[in-house]
């Protein structure tokens, strides 16, 4: 929202699980022409107020 963030996360992997791979194929979310145009996609802020709001 215009401010730098005040801290990071930083993950590590400890594991994958191949199994969820076909899950992840059929959801088209590899095909670009399935992408949103860039002028529209949310910014990282508001799917992280999106999915906040969710919880309430």
């Amino acid at each position: 929202m215009g401010k730098p963030p005040a801290s990071a996360l930083v993950l590590g992997i400890e594991g994958v699980y191949p199994h969820r791979l076909r899950v992840l194929l059929r959801s088209v979310a590899w095909k670009r022409e399935q992408w949103l145009p860039a002028d529209v996609q949310p910014t990282s802020a508001e799917v992280a107020l999106a999915q906040l709001r969710c919880r309430s």
